[in-house]
């Protein structure tokens, strides 16, 4: 049994209100009459959903590549401790667990480096590619939207994710000031079987002006799970935290914002005495200008600087293996106006990761050091009014110390022509 409850700032007041009313009334009432006819439900006007993680944001039916969203309710319905359990009833998608603390996504039975996992365009810059019980150091709970890209689209964040790429969409740079001023919610969830899960979230926006401030915090405990038998699996705890804060300048001509984020995760392996202690320090730096020279209808240009630790070892003695990964990462992409029909994106993404392993850890994996650059560029047409035809290439140079080993080339370059439906044809190349 779990208990759940979830408040809105704005559905509170509107849900509590009705329920008084209708118990005050009741009350008060000393022989049934007839209820007047319920009025019609306002039509409510949703916001679009664009997928942000293409190089050209359009709703998912228009995409051309394959493409799922997890958002909304079935988000806050599906959402777990891990991204993969959180993407396991996505279509070709499946997770790669190792206990509950441990839940990378598996596309279409591809892992590990093939799937790339990022959050708003920027990996998650930790060591969950080395090893199956290494978990991912975002978590589901601080996502808006998570967008699963597959196609040949992926080849715009590097040539090893060949499986798909995982975007976890979150505001912890406001891109906008809340119309009343503050919005937000609080989550507390408590279930007493099979995990015993304790959790507690606080996500709030609060504006002014053109300044916006997010602040978010998550605590997350479970117990050793029990199996189909009811016998408890040792060593399966979990222990995770999460929190940020961020804030930004918003205008009519974009916005602009920095924000520190936190992930501490400390979970047990089933079957083992090894305890795992991960750690986290995240600084992001997110913009988008609108119109900020002629010919663009928009600049994006993301950075975030990632230092990653965690240990392996025994509850009691000292760690065997220690894992450090530092990372810098940035994106610039600019859109240009359309232009005889054409519109496109152009842009650079590159990174460095100085990567180090101590103890045992260090005998199959030796310190590495490495440098990225990549340039890509896609554009799209339409011919007629049923029929897209999209094309694009993308250009990379990559180098690895101590081998000092240089590759440069042209990833891939791809075609694709579709319509809404089934109708569509891609070409890649090379093979």
């Amino acid at each position: 049994m779990w208990y759940s409850l979830t408040i809105r700032r704005a559905g509170l007041v509107s849900l509590a209100g009705l329920y008084l009313a209708a118990t005050s009334a009741h009350a008060q009432s000393t022989a049934p009459e007839p209820l007047p006819a319920a009025p019609a439900a306002p039509v409510v006007d949703l916001s679009p959903v664009s997928v942000e993680a293409l190089a050209l944001p359009v709703s998912p039916e228009l995409a051309i590549e394959p493409v799922d969203i997890l958002d909304g309710e079935a988000l806050i319905a599906r959402r777990t401790q891990t991204l993969g359990e959180t993407l396991a009833r996505t279509p070709g998608v499946s997770a790669a667990d190792f206990g509950q603390g441990v839940g990378r996504p598996v596309i279409r039975g591809l892992a590990g480096a093939r799937v790339r996992v990022q959050e708003n365009g920027l990996g998650s810059a930790d060591v969950s590619t080395i090893s199956q019980d290494h978990a991912v150091s975002i978590a589901p709970y601080a996502a808006d939207k998570i967008e699963v890209l597959k196609g040949p689209q992926t080849l715009l964040y590097g040539s090893g994710a060949i499986g798909g790429v995982v975007n976890v969409v979150s505001d912890r740079i406001p891109d906008h000031v809340p119309e009343r001023g503050i919005e937000g919610q609080a989550v507390l969830e408590r279930s007493d079987a099979t995990l015993g899960q304790r959790l507690e979230r606080l996500d709030v926006t609060a504006g002014h002006g053109p300044i916006a401030v997010n602040l978010q915090g998550t605590k997350r405990l479970t117990d050793d799970y029990k199996a189909n038998d009811n016998q408890r699996i040792d060593n399966s705890a979990t222990d995770t935290s999460n929190y940020s804060g961020g804030t930004s300048v918003v205008g009519d001509w974009g916005y602009v914002g920095a924000a520190a984020s936190h992930f501490g995760r400390n979970y047990g392996i089933p079957g083992e005495e090894a305890q795992i202690d991960l750690s986290q320090n995240r600084y992001d730096l997110r913009g988008e200008l609108f119109e900020p020279l002629a010919g663009l209808s928009s600049l994006e240009f993301a950075a975030a600087y990632t230092n990653y630790r965690h240990t392996e070892g025994e509850a009691v003695g000292p760690p065997g293996a220690i894992f450090d990964n530092q990372t810098t990462e940035f994106r610039l992409a600019a859109t240009h106006e359309t232009w005889r029909d054409f519109t496109g994106t152009f842009g650079l993404q590159g990174f460095t990761r100085d990567y180090k392993a101590f103890g045992e850890a260090e005998t199959f994996v030796p310190p590495t050091t490495t440098r990225s650059l990549a340039a890509f560029w896609v554009e799209e047409h339409p011919l007629g009014e049923l029929w897209m035809l999209q094309g694009g290439g993308a250009w990379n140079i990559r180098m690895k110390t101590p081998a000092r080993a240089a590759r440069t080339g042209i990833m891939c370059r791809s075609a694709a022509l579709s319509a809404p439906g089934a109708r569509s044809a891609r070409i890649t190349w090379p093979p």
